[in-house]
């Protein structure tokens, strides 16, 4: 994966920015190069924008560029990995400290390691610095894995933070959360109106009922079932079924689908 710097980057858990954005991460290529380019408004950048529907990603090189939108509902899990370049700081460090050291040609043991090791903790901190390396990104729900890979930027000021990374997750799942919980509402109000709807149509239906000798008799509408019930002709366990149904009910549990 391409590891780009960071240019700018901002989260918003509280209400999205003017451009309707909850988190937006931009980047460039690193290097001296890249840097004077962007200063000139020509050097291919790559952003990461999560909005309350969707995640756009948008990658640019100087051969083109690439957009990809993904719905919000299509994400299932989102990931971040923070990488410390301990090994190459210290190898670095050393190798510059020794250069140091021999380079000056210095005598006595103080000197020496005033020589190795200013020189040498100076760039090994420099390096780790400029080389710990930030990823986010995301799955769908087809199994697509999405990340950009980002690194600290002196020119522009800019850190990797671990705690920053998972802020932008937290963001992600928890608009994942309000866009989950707000189709089971929506889910719930349909069958709801789909079973009051129903409810409705059932006393306005024809319907048979078996009679004491288990004969159907019919047709009646809702109006006559009330009144055979009150004469008695019609009792709670008298099975009844709805004109062109395929099912015969106990009049019970009609009765108290149609009094909803």
């Amino acid at each position: 994966m391409k590891t780009y710097v960071i240019k700018s980057w901002s989260a918003h858990t509280d209400a999205p920015d003017s451009e309707g954005n909850r988190v937006r991460i931009t980047g460039r290529a690193g290097g001296l190069l890249s840097w004077l380019l962007n200063l000139l408004q020509i050097s291919p950048t790559v952003s990461l924008a999560v909005r309350d529907d969707r995640i756009a990603f948008r990658e640019g090189s100087l051969e083109g560029l690439v957009r990809s939108h993904v719905p919000l509902d299509n994400v299932c899990s989102t990931v971040y990995g923070y990488m410390k370049p301990w090994k190459g700081a210290i190898v670095i460090g050393t190798l510059v400290g020794l250069f140091a050291a021999f380079q000056f040609g210095v005598s006595g043991t103080v000197a020496r390691i005033l020589y190795f090791g200013v020189p040498g903790i100076s760039a090994g901190i420099l390096y780790y610095v400029l080389n710990t390396k930030l990823t986010i990104g995301f799955t769908d729900v087809g199994g697509h894995r999405y990340g950009i890979c980002f690194k600290g930027s002196v020119m522009e000021g800019q850190t990797v933070d671990e705690e920053a990374a998972a802020k932008v997750c937290h963001i992600i799942q928890d608009l994942i959360a309000r866009k989950t919980a707000s189709r089971i509402a929506q889910a719930s109000s349909h069958a709801a109106q789909t079973t009051a709807g129903r409810d409705r149509d059932l006393r306005s239906a024809t319907f048979y009922y078996a009679d004491s000798e288990n004969q159907p008799k019919g047709p009646v509408v809702w109006e006559d079932l009330e009144s055979l019930e009150r004469s008695g002709a019609i009792k709670d366990d008298t099975r009844v079924i709805v004109e062109g149904g395929s099912t015969w009910s106990r009049w019970r549990s009609v009765k108290a689908q149609g009094e909803r």
